[in-house]
């Protein structure tokens, strides 16, 4: 494999696009909860499609790491596993106070609970081994993580082979599968093919591999200088393309619509990694400190659902209560990103104070060459 001897350009464009899908996915999750929403809005939201563009996104970033980086793909994947576990946990274990608080559960069915959901407490549900899972939303975590491996593995020893050949046809088969079974871009553990493969393995296969295609589709034109009117075409259609796809699937929800969404994606990922923007949109304080939280909304949001809906008694949706819900996952994301800071701190400082090494055993430094 030919390295690259490059680093993507530091931008908020990207930072940008994952605050704006990582609220759709809360927006999408709280319409499927209170139907009314969609009827207050005369919309049908299908904002489920955000996965997706997050699935690109790593994709995209795995291909880069595995250009630059030395390590083998159980490496990457261990370090990957050690940087997302600890939020992943704390998050986890707030769920389950929720679960079992609002099912009011005894102590015999909660020790049943939890023996089911081994699988999800070692973020390893996508391949659905239980039927059982506390925060249906961490499904995505463990089919990145899963499908990750497998997609380093053989981009790193069969690169030729997999962009030209494993990559397109598992694309090929995926979707045209997901389009005659679903009819739209639809699915996770819950669902299943013909041969037992849950939808969560089969989407995150599917749009890793475009993300890696996407990448390779990066590489061919980072070299392209382009006119001042140049950037600005190329940000408009940055900005036109999510907004079709945000758009559309907000007004008229999933359908097959949705393939065509993947080549928009494709696309705009280019642009989001291509040059700096320096306009307001992406460069502010809003963007800078929601960037740094949005695994921690996408963590908690579920729990935070929870309460909502036992709050409201399972009652219509109330108008008032959508920024309140929000504004809710914003502040509990906080204290959670902050809680796990804190604990991993005090645990770097007690395993180095002891002289403990444990991830780094797993974990060779990079050396591969800085950019010119």
């Amino acid at each position: 494999m030919k390295n690259k001897d490059f680093q993507l350009s530091k931008n908020n464009s990207i930072t940008f696009w994952k605050v704006v899908f990582t609220f759709a996915v809360v927006t999408f999750h709280y319409s499927t909860t209170f139907k009314a929403f969609n009827r207050t809005y005369h919309s049908n939201v299908g904002w489920r499609i955000a996965v997706e563009f997050f699935f690109i996104v790593s994709g995209f970033l795995l291909a880069y790491k595995c250009r630059r980086s030395e390590m083998t793909a159980l490496q990457y994947t261990l370090h990957r596993y050690s940087r997302l576990f600890p939020e992943y946990f704390f998050s986890l274990l707030i769920s389950v106070i929720v679960f079992f608080l609002n099912k009011k559960l005894k102590g015999d069915e909660v020790f049943d609970y939890l023996l089911n959901t081994t699988d999800e407490l070692l973020m390893l549900q996508a391949p659905a081994l239980s039927y059982v899972n506390i925060n249906g939303a961490l499904w995505y975590i463990s089919a990145m993580v899963i499908c990750g491996y497998f997609i380093y593995h053989l981009y790193k020893k069969y690169s030729d082979i997999f962009t030209h050949i494993i990559a397109p046809l598992s694309i090929l088969v995926i979707y045209s599968y997901l389009a005659f079974k679903e009819r739209s871009i639809n699915g996770n553990i819950g669902s299943f093919t013909g041969i037992g493969i849950s939808f969560a393995l089969l989407r995150g296969f599917g749009a890793m591999s475009l993300g890696v295609l996407t990448y390779e589709l990066y590489l061919k034109i980072y070299d392209i200088e382009l006119t001042k009117l140049g950037e600005k075409v190329t940000g408009f259609s940055e900005l036109l393309g999510y907004g079709i796809v945000l758009y559309y699937t907000f007004k008229f929800g999933s359908s097959r619509m949705d393939f065509i969404f993947l080549g928009i994606f494709t696309v705009c990922t280019v642009l989001s990694f291509s040059r700096k923007k320096k306009t307001i949109l992406f460069n502010n304080i809003i963007v800078d400190n929601l960037g740094k939280i949005t695994y921690s909304i996408y963590l908690i949001h579920i729990p935070v659902l929870r309460v909502c809906e036992n709050i409201l008694n399972n009652q219509d949706y109330k108008t008032t209560w959508f920024p309140i819900y929000l504004l809710l996952v914003v502040v509990f994301a906080v204290l959670l990103h902050n809680l796990t800071n804190a604990v991993s701190k005090g645990l770097k400082y007690l395993l180095n104070s002891n002289k403990f090494k444990l991830i780094d055993n797993f974990v060779p430094e990079n050396k591969s060459k800085k950019a010119k």
